[in-house]
């Protein structure tokens, strides 16, 4: 069934303004998906989010097709790979004219990953939003990511995407290493499975 998009409203009072939103509206989503919040979905209970090259995206940072893929999945017993709940696409896939509260994209990119994720502070360190087997992980100003042990991952990652583009360089992902464990506690890292990741320079 296609899907159909829903007029923004709610009930009782509206909700904050999206200019609320802290550096400019640029968030890490939980997938590390950089976007700002363009407009709610649905009753206006929940954000959606537009990405660096303009897709729409849910609170997790999922697309509308990947969301659709994973409830025709759960239909044959299969367990989605996100932390995302959505079980329709409602307000992801709509025309931006037809949106209430949209708002357009921010003056300035994003520098880094760092930057957005501490939101104008002057930290040495802050959480990310992913998970490992003991809680968040952390990302260094120095760029190490470190479990909630303090132990580095020893991850490297890739340069960005958009650095790769402006020095013409195609860059695969196949045999790029995603997972990284430490033996001493046990803590998993595992980075985004994905072309796009990094997007910017993560710090």
């Amino acid at each position: 069934m296609a899907d159909v998009f829903e007029p923004l409203v709610w009930l009782g009072e509206a909700p904050e303004p999206l200019d609320a939103d802290p550096l400019g509206g640029w968030a890490v989503l939980p997938n590390l998906r950089l976007a700002y919040a363009s407009h709610y979905r649905g009753l206006g209970t929940e954000k959606a989010y537009r990405t660096l090259d303009g897709s729409i995206c849910c609170s997790h940072g999922e697309l509308p097709g990947t969301i659709r893929a994973w409830c025709s999945a759960e239909r044959r017993d299969k367990a989605r790979r996100s932390t995302c709940t959505c079980v329709d696409t409602r307000g992801l896939v709509c025309r931006t004219s037809s949106l209430k509260l949209a708002r357009s994209k921010p003056e300035s990119d994003p520098v880094s990953y760092f930057d957005v994720l501490c939101a104008g502070r002057d930290d040495e360190q802050v959480e990310t939003p992913l998970q490992t087997e003991s809680g968040n992980v952390v990302l260094t100003r120095g760029g190490k990511w470190h479990c909630p042990h303090g132990s580095d991952f020893e991850a490297k990652v890739p340069e960005s995407s958009r650095s790769a583009r402006e020095r013409g360089v195609v860059r695969g992902s196949a045999s790029l290493k995603r997972r990284f464990r430490i033996k001493t506690c046990g803590c998993t890292l595992v980075l985004p499975n994905k072309n796009t990741f990094p997007e910017v320079p993560i710090v």
